[in-house]
């Protein structure tokens, strides 16, 4: 009986090594758009003091006139209009 469990053990052991690396990334979030896209959001708070409703904002106006556009084309849009209001 004792060498069933230990076989068990074993086997369970074998099997968790072989998809810890599938389960590791089924726990880890996921990520909507690349690294870059996370910069320039991270640049159009920061121009915007911190306020994430107006970067709501003015992102969802962006989409509303320009749409089909990536997220990506969105931000910069959003970020080139403030320099270029601010000049």
């Amino acid at each position: 009986m004792n060498s069933l469990i230990v076989l068990c053990l074993i086997v369970l052991a074998l099997i968790v090594a072989k998809w810890a690396p599938q389960i590791e990334n089924f726990f880890k979030p996921r990520r909507r758009y690349p690294n870059e896209v996370y910069e320039l959001e991270s640049q159009l708070l920061n121009m915007l003091q911190g306020d994430t409703e107006a970067l709501k904002r003015l992102l969802r106006m962006s989409r509303n006139v320009y749409p089909g556009r990536t997220a990506k084309w969105h931000i910069q849009k959003v970020i080139w209009d403030l320099e270029r209001d601010r000049r």
